[in-house]
């Protein structure tokens, strides 16, 4: 009978181990930012608003890509100055060819209404951000995103920081066809995970869909193998 208590207890161990946040291992989260007119189904998340409005409506309670079921997780833009973010009039950005193929890293084919339109950040001489919230400490994230504007728009390359510091990137929107991803990323402890984009004079950042999936941290990996494989050898020596 003992011979099966401490395999037992460290199995019970292992499942304790992450937060209680809602969000697990190998969940995948979309969303799609901008038009209220343009949301997309089959368990995206919309973060959205009225085109060429400064009211965006954030994402309080995440769905799961693969089931729709609730995680807890939230998404929101936020900006320093009154007005400066919202949902862009440019509700025509067309496919460049591989938005949908190969899309995102977990969730493949990116619909037409999730890049089609977007979010704008415009703050002078400020710091904006899309902030994650609800995740859980004990994971790391891969990040996936599109920024695009069509061509004509003249919007300039600005530098995004990507989870405090972890990642910069300089990214210029016009006639974007990239796909930008960054794994490995970590919160800030409270279950945050924030981008930030500082803006100068009347610059332009865009934000068109974004995808987030958690992984377990390496060591998380190393501490399960090590419990199943301790638990293993005493019932072996039992």
């Amino acid at each position: 009978m003992k011979a099966y208590l401490l395999p037992l207890t460290l199995a019970s161990m292992a499942v304790s181990i992450p937060a209680s946040a809602a969000i697990v291992n190998g969940d995948v989260l979309v969303f799609d930012v901008g038009s209220s007119d343009s949301t997309t189904g089959g368990n995206w998340n919309n973060l959205s608003g009225p085109a060429s409005s400064s009211s965006v409506t954030p994402v309080t309670d995440a769905i799961r890509f693969s089931d729709g079921a609730s995680t807890g997780v939230g998404l929101a833009l936020a900006s320093l100055g009154s007005g400066k973010v919202g949902i862009g009039g440019i509700d025509d950005v067309t496919d460049p060819g591989n938005f949908s193929s190969p899309g995102f890293v977990g969730s493949g084919v990116i619909p037409e209404t999730a890049y089609q339109d977007l979010a704008y950040f415009s703050n002078e001489d400020g710091v904006n951000s899309f902030t994650f919230s609800g995740l859980d400490d004990s994971l790391s994230y891969t990040l996936s995103f599109i920024s695009r504007v069509p061509t004509g728009f003249g919007r300039p390359s600005l530098t995004w920081d990507i989870g405090d510091g972890q990642a910069m990137v300089s990214i210029d929107p016009e006639n974007n066809t990239n796909i930008y991803s960054f794994s490995g990323l970590n919160t800030d402890g409270s279950g945050k995970l924030a981008v930030t984009i500082p803006i100068t004079g009347s610059d332009t950042a865009h934000l068109n869909a974004v995808e987030l999936i958690a992984v377990p941290e390496p060591g998380t990996f190393g501490l399960l193998a090590g419990l199943s494989m301790l638990g293993f050898a005493m019932v072996r020596r039992r």
